[in-house]
């Protein structure tokens, strides 16, 4: 994307998803910034207000959910010796706990090294002797029944050595809590594809770390879809392809808090309107749906509000002929008494066709056909018959001067000087008459032969270059004319086609011309 399309992308997403535009957005967005209304939660979750129907417990959930704990802190200490990494590990309530696996990982000049130890009785395992220095980054980890609490990575500083403490909380595997605050799907054309983008605000609102099924929460990718990629996060949380399935997997774990995570993927475009299946793995509080609304395209989304056109500022386009830096915008809140929307069907129609260069190259590849059969069939040739009449005529000639010039010495005309000098001239001309004649006759007779037994070899080889040039024509031509699912480079792949056509017809009628 161009820069400006991305500033007006940031820009409507910040109106959309922070400052809260009310008249520019679609009904019932979520406030941000301040505790979710009741009815948006997903069952099971606190009153986020609070109040007298929220039991005990439950406000301590939703503070964890917008100011989660800190489960790791790092800084140098002067009580640390140098070169050591003295690590605590504490549950919840700020206990030790002894027995833990703590490891440091290191990261050197592009090599990766990992250190392992467990905490004593006081909760406490000190790394000693490390590298210190700009050179080397370390990072603690502690892993606890399919979950990962990491610090933040840091470097040994040379005077002295740096003090961790790592809060270790229970797992879970009840997804009750975990959810998506808000669950994006931005849809961009590039080119001739699409290009899906997902952003999700995770956000688990209990008090326990929640670990994901080692199969993972499953979605579907829609078909066709290729390129996928995720923007990898500093925790584990991570959405993984799954090889020879179309779908992705949320892995990993989520201790209390919200994370951003975002994920994309490619879809080709053939024709002018394309059906985008999302499955969304997790219930949402809000599900937001946006598309460039370039000329022509229309969205709409089954099982959403229909989308509206927005500009950056989250006001209505006023007319359809503003498409600069408007987008299409829809907007679906879910609440515990609602049923669950797990997947939804973003319908495109308008898809506009590339740009006019394509043209452009449909003509350059018919330029190509047209001066090649004109060159192979048009050409001016030199006929060999003409040129064999010409040498006799000239042969004739140059005997019949010799003979003159021999009556002319007999009368006594011309001297014997220039007599020899003129004959010698006559003679070297005659010899290299002779000599092309005797080389066409030899060319006539090989000729000959090969008109009557005609090389399989040649036969074949033109053959072969023009079935493989007519399949590159078709393959190219395809693309161009339908102007979808291939890449700018078909016109090239189409010019190559049409050339081996040309240059297998050249061969065959210039062998027919001999």
């Amino acid at each position: 994307m161009k820069s400006q399309t991305a500033f007006v992308w940031l820009a409507l997403l910040t109106c959309a998803g922070v400052a809260q535009a009310q008249e520019g957005l679609p009904p019932g967005h979520p406030p941000t910034g301040q505790p979710p209304a009741d009815q948006g939660l997903p069952p099971g979750h606190p009153p986020a207000g609070g109040g007298q129907q929220a039991p005990a417990g439950d406000a301590q959930r939703v503070s964890q959910a917008l100011r989660p704990p800190t489960l790791a802190t790092a800084a140098p200490s002067a009580d640390v010796p140098v070169g050591s990494i003295r690590v605590r590990v504490v549950d919840a309530n700020d206990r030790p706990v002894a027995g833990a696996t703590v490891d440091v990982g290191s990261l050197a000049q592009g090599e990766r090294s990992r250190h392992n130890g467990e905490t004593n009785a006081d909760g406490v395992f000190v790394f000693e002797d490390l590298p210190t220095g700009s050179g080397q980054a370390y990072r603690v980890n502690v892993p606890f029944n399919g979950a990962l609490y990491s610090s933040d990575p840091f470097q040994l500083p040379t005077d002295r050595g740096f003090d961790v403490t790592m809060t270790r909380l229970p797992v879970t595997r009840d997804p009750r809590f975990t959810f998506f605050h808000v669950f994006r799907v931005i849809v961009e054309q590039r080119g001739e594809r699409l290009h899906v983008i997902h952003q999700a605000q995770l956000t688990n609102a209990g008090s326990e770390t929640f670990v994901f099924p080692s199969e993972g929460a499953r979605a579907e990718l829609p078909e066709g879809a290729t390129a996928f990629q995720f923007q990898r996060v500093i925790g584990d949380q991570r959405v993984e392809e799954i090889p020879d399935a179309n779908a992705y997997a949320f892995r990993g774990s989520m201790p209390p808090g919200t994370i951003q995570l975002a994920w994309a993927y490619d879809l080709p475009v053939d024709g002018e309107s394309l059906d985008i299946p999302v499955e969304i793995p997790l219930r949402f509080f809000a599900l937001q749906v946006l598309g460039e609304a370039l000329p022509g395209l229309q969205m709409d989304v089954d099982g959403m509000p229909a989308p509206r056109r927005l500009d950056p500022e989250g006001a209505p386009c006023e007319s359809s002929q503003r498409t600069e830096g408007c987008a299409w915008v829809t907007m679906e809140r879910r609440g515990p008494e609602q049923a669950e929307l797990r997947s939804i069907v973003i319908e495109l129609s308008g898809i506009p066709g590339p740009p006019n260069i394509r043209w452009v190259a449909v003509l350059v590849a018919l330029a190509f056909a047209f001066f090649g059969i004109a060159w192979a069939t048009v050409r001016p040739r030199i006929d060999p018959r003409a040129e064999k009449r010409a040498r006799r005529k000239r042969r004739q000639a140059l005997l019949d001067e010799v003979r003159a010039l021999e009556e002319e010495l007999g009368a006594g005309e011309i001297g014997p000087e220039y007599h020899a000098k003129r004959r010698a001239a006559l003679e070297r001309e005659l010899a290299v008459l002779l000599y092309r004649e005797d080389r066409d006759a030899e060319a006539d007779e090989d000729e000959a032969e090969e008109d009557a037994a005609p090389s399989p070899r040649r036969t074949g080889a033109w053959g072969l270059s023009f079935v493989a040039g007519a399949v590159m024509t078709y393959g190219g031509a395809s693309g161009m004319l339908q102007f979808r699912n291939l890449e700018g480079s078909s016109w090239v792949v189409a010019a190559f086609g049409i050339l081996l056509v040309v240059m297998a017809i050249v061969r065959w009628t210039a062998e027919r011309r001999r």
